[in-house]
């Protein structure tokens, strides 16, 4: 991500609510044409987006004529995409994200707590959900599942969460983002003998400056 592309975070978190890796890769190149016509659209208004775009000669005209339809069939993918996140998988991805921010913490204070055992992490955000009555968070089977589907991209919305409360804007929330990401990775419960998290399973979000 570059610096607009931070602007427009929380649609990453939305392209990455697709529930496999192949869906989740689609919607964010999806996304990636939309941000440049969002960048293109505010070429007058906004230096930030001018920044981060080709100048306006002859080989960008030609560029956006050569790539117009591919745009348009992107915004449409792209508007499935939010529709499905805003119809189920937004309460999905929250539900797996509380158990990431939970599997997270343990890491954090060094009891790295199993996820399946009694009185494991989800055994807590089942009680957690029932106690507040929150649909899909009840059932410990749905629970499984829906760590299965997202925790490989869980620690997007944790950091996002993370620097809201500490009121922490801009690039910083990458960075906290992939130190999540990597804790995930390089660490699993006490005698597993395996991470929480599989790399394979992961989407690695990283700044990239435009200066």
């Amino acid at each position: 991500m570059s610096e607009p592309d931070i602007l427009a975070i929380e649609f990453f978190r939305v392209a990455i609510s697709e529930e496999s890796l192949s869906a989740r890769r689609k919607a964010l190149l999806c996304l990636q044409q939309q941000l440049e016509i969002w960048k293109i659209s505010g070429l007058r208004q906004s230096a930030v987006w001018v920044s981060g775009l080709l100048n306006p000669t002859e080989e960008f005209s030609r560029w956006m004529v050569d790539t117009n339809d591919h745009r348009s069939e992107s915004a449409y993918e792209f508007g499935e995409t939010c529709s499905r996140y805003e119809k189920k998988f937004e309460r999905k991805l929250n539900i797996a994200e509380q158990v990431g921010d939970l599997v997270w913490r343990s890491i954090g204070d060094g009891t790295f707590k199993g996820l399946h055992t009694p009185r494991g992490i989800l055994q807590v955000v089942q009680a957690e959900a029932r106690a507040s009555n929150i649909r899909g968070g009840k059932d410990k089977d749905v629970l499984r599942k829906l760590w299965k589907t997202y925790r490989g991209v869980v620690h997007l919305g944790i950091a996002m969460d993370f620097c809201e409360s500490y009121e922490i804007e801009g690039p910083v929330v990458l960075e906290v983002a992939e130190e999540i990401r990597w804790q995930l990775l390089n660490n699993g419960p006490k005698g597993a003998g395996k991470p929480y998290v599989d790399e394979a399973e992961q989407i690695s979000f990283v700044f990239k400056s435009i200066e």
